[in-house]
């Protein structure tokens, strides 16, 4: 009898490797070998029609392959993952597929190099409990590359960059409407979305939480907000639009985000400022167009420095400073009218800003006004041009180019 359900088991075992049904561990497949679900692609491989419903994993890649889905779909069950990459997926490439109705639609777990191209993925997850992403960063997967994909219409995040999910880059891509975070970046470094499409979604267009040196470079930015926190230090937001929404940075776990840059690009109205900040430090507002009223607000100390902008409206929801500053070039010159080189400008706290080149020039953003909250107080900020033992206060009206005569006796 026992031996009668063990050959049984067997049977049923084999009919499902045959069937594809995606048991947890497949057969090698590629080349001329067609790919059931669960299996795991060790040659080159164009998918000849669409596959599943696959009730585990959809298809897992070996190291360097290349798996071209020739606009095909991969139709899950909701668990598992659509695509699975992982530490032996190195230098896989991915192309040309649609993946929908798995937990994950696209899981790189510790994988390194790999390349997705137009893939799209969407409503993967459990859209009871709002778990389940379009793709995952996770184990450390660290510098793979995502281009032309969309990623839509899924059950919490569209893109999640877990722990140590280092250096990956997003191009040219779509990602929308997602339950939660279109993307979302947890305790990682380095990564960059460039020239894509944010948009839609319930909580934020990018969440960024203690992911320090995070860049969004020329994206464009509709509905919800970047949200930069914690230990979300040299974030860099560079040439975005951004429409009806804001940028936000707010501390957590006594952390806020510190030295973050906003450059270029421009944020269009929405509900508020466009730049709201909140106990962070170091942040510098450079060339952006902020066409908001008010254009920056500020709370818990916050200390921002707006480049570049001189009518901007500032906002007080508590304590912080901002810092206006402008392009500068001075020329020290000395009573024969030779330049003088090694002109020092300091701030109030002694902090070195500048220093004129041998030809006696120097060109630099300096401060000329600054805000201080609550109660918006105007001031001046001190700075000091100095050279041995000879200095002098510069005020604001000698920083819009001109020239500063340097004793010949100092």
């Amino acid at each position: 009898m026992v031996a009668a359900r063990a050959l049984a088991l067997g049977v049923l075992a084999i009919a499902g490797l045959s069937l594809g049904v995606g048991l947890a561990q497949g057969a090698d497949c590629g080349g001329p070998k067609p790919c059931s679900c669960g299996d795991r692609i060790v040659e080159d491989y164009e998918m000849k029609g669409p596959l599943g419903p696959c009730t585990g994993d959809g298809l897992r890649l070996a190291a360097g392959v290349v798996l071209d889905g020739k606009g095909f779909r991969i139709r899950g069950s909701g668990k598992k993952s659509g695509l699975l990459l992982d530490e032996g997926s190195h230098g896989a490439r991915v192309r040309n597929v649609e993946v929908t109705g798995f937990g994950r639609g696209v899981r790189l777990a510790g994988v390194r190099a790999a390349r997705i191209e137009n893939l799209r993925t969407h409503h993967n997850g459990d859209f009871v409990r709002h778990i389940g992403y379009g793709i995952d960063f996770a184990r450390g997967a660290a510098d793979n590359l995502l281009v032309g994909v969309h990623v839509y219409e899924n059950a919490d995040e569209g893109i999640h960059f877990g722990m140590a999910a280092n250096r990956n880059r997003v191009a040219d891509s779509e990602i929308y409407d997602n339950y939660l975070e279109n993307i979302y970046f947890l305790e990682n470094s380095g990564n960059t979305v460039r020239d894509s499409v944010l948009r839609g979604g319930g909580a934020a267009a990018a969440y960024i939480k203690h992911a320090p040196g995070t860049r969004l470079v020329g994206n464009r930015i509709e509905d919800r907000p970047v949200q930069l926190r914690g230990r979300s230090d040299g974030v860099v937001l560079s040439g975005n639009t951004l429409r009806e929404t804001a940028i936000l940075l707010q501390p957590l776990s006594g952390a806020a985000p510190q030295d973050v840059r906003i450059e270029g690009g421009a944020i269009y109205p929405g509900s508020g400022a466009c730049v709201r900040v909140s106990a962070a430090r170091g942040v510098v507002v450079q060339d952006v167009e902020l066409d908001c009223s008010p254009g920056v607000s500020v709370s818990d100390g916050a200390q921002v420095a707006l480049r570049g902008s001189t009518n901007v409206r500032v906002q007080c929801r508590g304590s912080g400073e901002v810092t206006f500053a402008m392009p500068s070039d001075l020329y020290f010159v000395d009573p024969t009218g030779a330049g003088v080189a090694g002109v020092r400008i300091h701030d109030a706290a002694g902090g070195l800003l500048a220093e004129s080149d041998a030809s006696g020039a120097l060109a630099a953003v300096l401060p000329f006004r600054v805000v201080r909250c609550p109660g918006r107080a105007a001031g001046t900020p001190r700075l000091v041009a100095s050279l041995g033992s000879w200095s002098r206060a510069l005020l604001p009206s000698a920083l819009r180019s001109g020239m500063v005569l340097v004793p010949a006796e100092r």
